[in-house]
């Protein structure tokens, strides 16, 4: 009995299944790992932690430490600067009824109590009208009047407010 030497036609076989393969496994570890970013700065905390296990796996233990402690220093103080800087863009959602409320008046009115109004989305149906706006309130007016004069409008008025910047 001959053993065959020559495993060329199987060689070519499977190189055809392995080259789309790969790309399939590649492309789907890519769609992961990215999903799980939501943040640039969690990027940023991904690459620090694998500088970090170089250094320390490679032996350099006391550079490592300093680097690592440094920028966690300079992450830290540079987040809470960001976080001193107080956020006063806010989504308006306002959900009402009445027909005889039309939408432009109802701009007029948040008009006087903000800086800026931009209309980010607006539904409108037989029984309900809803709109979303990105609104920064006058730094003299409160969110309260505002919200008073809109349920002056109409008593059943739905009005939420939240930070325009939230990632959920």
């Amino acid at each position: 009995m001959a053993v065959r030497d020559d495993r060329s036609d199987v060689k070519q076989t499977t190189a055809g299944f392995r080259g789309p393969l790969m790309v399939q496994s590649l492309t789907s570890a890519k769609s992961k790992f990215l999903s799980l970013i939501k943040e640039p700065e969690e990027l940023v905390y991904l690459f620090l932690s694998i500088a970090i296990g170089l250094g320390y796996g490679a032996g350099y233990l006391v550079i490592t430490t300093i680097l690592a402690t440094s920028l966690l220093l300079i992450i830290y103080f540079g987040l809470v600067k960001r976080k001193i800087i107080k956020t006063n863009e806010y989504n308006l959602v306002i959900d009402w009824k009445d027909v005889n409320i039309k939408f432009d008046a109802l701009i007029t009115l948040i008009s006087e109590y903000t800086d800026t109004v931009k209309l980010i989305r607006l539904d409108s149906n037989k029984n309900t009208n809803s709109t979303v706006l990105l609104i920064t309130p006058n730094e003299n007016t409160s969110i309260d009047k505002l919200m008073n004069e809109l349920r002056l409008k109409d008593e059943s008025i739905n009005i939420s407010f939240f930070e325009a910047k939230t990632s959920w």
